[in-house]
């Protein structure tokens, strides 16, 4: 489904001045999000203060607070709660009825306190910045708020030194925003992940050809059918190999990309632009090990001879999509040389193997992994993806990680940061998919024809 912050706007019958976006550019409010049904208003300091304007109605009400005693109150609040506590364990009868109330009554006078503190916090706010907690904004799979890369530069000064002008034309979708900004202040070590995917639509086929002179063609970025006979049942490659293992004669890999894409390189180059204004190491996953286990699971109705030379072809033509990648990235790393950089893939065997020890520990628990996807032949394709996002953590030890990635990967940030409890702060900053010239299909989804590949003096 497609969607622009406007038409978000009118579908909730709101107004938008009423809203973040009043001020917004019409190339960012009418931009094209291929994102789904999933966008919820929301407004309120909450999560609110993870955008400027919300955040220094925040900073105000905080440092009025902090200015007038809040803290020790607060403190007051937890001493009286372990008084409490104690009292409880040790005391009985009339002293105990007796100890309670007095505490309950200090309590009640400190938290009266505490509240006048706020409330006058947020009348000096409101006189100062108007009502900005009516302000709405629309919050994305319960996770990342829609935004622009002007307002993430008022949050990350640092972030104008991104040099890269047609983010300025595209909305954002932000988690964490208030923690990136805090930690580019304080000098926090950051982690940065992310990436393209190995290849998308349209670009490597699975061609089956049968004893009877058959034959159908898969998408491997996907296990999808590509036939465009309407006639033919919709039919999934492993399940289709499931009906026709005995009548299988070959399967022939069809590599047909050539190149990175607009969309490719700009994930990887914004990448390393975000690193290097706000600090930080940088981790690339290309995931051709995800998709080979992918694969693998899709061959698994074959016999394993067959199944083996298959996936050695396989292997072959996505090692030589990971070498396009790695060209690119060398020639990044060449013009970003003080950029700590790590790339992951299938050929590094010392990476991957520093990438499952680490994460061992975080998959101990069975139900926690289960929870990451219900398709139990594709779970370690997908684990792979999930996990990828903490590797800053697992490799540099840097807690704090910044996704900057593709709206298309916002449930592996929450997964992520789900299956990695406390150890992980992982935030996000996700921007949205390009429409390729067909007008219609993002470039990822787009055929083979409106891809159009950069050249290598294009990057």
């Amino acid at each position: 489904m497609r969607t622009t912050v406007r038409k978000l706007i009118e579908r909730n019958g709101m107004k938008k001045e009423d809203t973040v976006y009043g001020e917004e550019s019409d190339e960012i409010l009418d931009f094209q999000l291929t994102a789904g049904d999933f966008f919820e208003p929301l407004s309120g300091l909450e999560k609110g203060k993870n955008l400027p304007d919300h955040y220094r109605f925040y900073r105000c009400v905080e440092e009025y607070k902090e200015d007038n005693g809040w803290n020790g109150l607060h403190q007051q609040i937890e001493e009286l709660h372990r008084k409490t506590v104690q009292i409880k364990k040790t005391e009985r009868g009339e002293n105990k009825k007796a100890g309670l109330e007095k505490l309950g009554e200090q309590k009640k006078l400190v938290r009266t306190e505490m509240r006048e503190i706020e409330e006058e916090g947020r009348r000096r706010a409101l006189a100062r910045f108007g009502p900005v907690e009516e302000l709405k904004f629309f919050e994305y799979k319960n996770r990342a708020l829609v935004t622009s890369f002007s307002k993430l530069c008022e949050m990350a000064p640092k972030l104008a030194d991104v040099r890269l002008a047609e983010l300025y034309r595209i909305p954002f979708l932000v988690s964490g925003l208030k923690n990136i900004r805090e930690a580019a202040e304080s000098g926090e070590p950051l982690g940065f992940v992310g990436g393209p995917c190995l290849f998308g639509i349209d670009e490597v086929l699975a061609e089956v050809r049968l004893r009877d002179g058959g034959s159908r063609e898969f998408d491997c970025s996907c296990g999808r059918s590509c036939t465009r006979d309407n006639s033919l049942p919709a039919v999934g490659l492993a399940e289709y190999l499931t009906q026709y293992r005995d009548q299988v004669e070959e399967i022939r890999i069809l590599n047909r990309k050539t190149g990175i894409t607009r969309q490719e390189y700009i994930s990887l180059l914004y990448l390393f632009e975000a690193a290097q204004a706000l600090g930080g190491k940088v981790v690339v996953p290309l995931p051709d090990l995800s998709y080979i286990k992918y694969m693998e699971s899709d061959l698994g109705p074959l016999d394993r001879e067959m199944r083996e030379r298959v996936m050695e072809d396989f292997k072959t033509e996505a090692f030589k999509i990971t070498d396009i990648y790695l060209e690119v990235i060398d020639v990044l790393k060449r013009r970003y040389p003080s950029l700590e950089t790590v790339v992951l893939h299938e050929r590094d065997r010392e990476q991957c193997r520093l990438f499952y020890e680490k994460r061992e520990p975080y998959l101990r628990d069975g139900a926690a992994v289960k929870k990451l996807t219900k398709s139990d032949g594709k779970r370690d394709a997908i684990v792979d993806y999930v996990t990828m996002l903490a590797l800053p953590y697992y490799i540099f030890g840097t807690r704090h990680v910044i996704q900057l990635d593709s709206l298309d990967e916002t449930d592996s940030g929450r997964k992520c940061q789900k299956l990695h409890g406390t150890d992980l702060l992982l935030d996000s900053i996700l921007y949205p998919e390009f429409l390729s010239r067909d007008g219609e299909n993002t470039i990822y989804n787009t055929d083979i024809a409106h891809k159009d590949y950069l050249s290598r003096e294009d990057y």
